[in-house]
């Protein structure tokens, strides 16, 4: 028998390397796998001190609302937060949370808009956005848009 005592891995490395076994399980690829940890690392530093076990769908949800608002992440890495917490709470930890969060939502909410919505209008360079304004205004909606402003004045006169 050795002297040296058994090497006992601490609360953090069995959590994190359970949790990589369930990134195993969800077939996220090897590569992606140190960026999953890296997201759920920032959400339990943002938590304060609070036990994630302990936390609400709507404690999560708020996550969510705060890193969304932060306009430093591009849209992929917003999703591969929503996807490495979800892992987290659904194939991990497995508390109530878990089903409180609406994850199809916050998924696709971490979308990408296109250029054409109007709340990408302050990413677009003046020409740009000239160009919008000028291909909608030949489009079909506007044709229904102007009848229907014609039609309204005429009701309200």
């Amino acid at each position: 028998m050795s002297d040296s005592p058994a090497i006992v891995p601490d609360a953090a490395s069995r959590f994190f390397d359970n949790y990589l076994e369930c990134l195993r399980k969800a077939s996220i690829p090897e590569k992606q796998m140190r960026w999953y940890v890296k997201r759920v690392e920032a959400f339990i530093k943002a938590q304060n001190g609070l036990k994630i076990k302990t936390l609400s769908g709507d404690d999560i949800a708020r996550y969510f609302e705060t890193i969304g608002r932060q306009n430093r992440l591009p849209c992929w890495q917003f999703r591969q937060s929503i996807d490495a917490i979800r892992i987290l709470y659904c194939d991990l930890l497995a508390t109530p949370a878990a089903r409180e969060v609406d994850w199809r939502f916050w998924l696709d909410s971490a979308r990408e808009l296109g250029a054409e919505h109007p709340t990408t209008a302050r990413q677009l360079t003046p020409d740009e956005l000239c160009y919008m304004k000028s291909r909608k205004a030949e489009g079909p909606v506007n044709r229904i848009r102007t009848t229907y402003q014609r039609t309204a004045r005429a009701i309200c006169k």
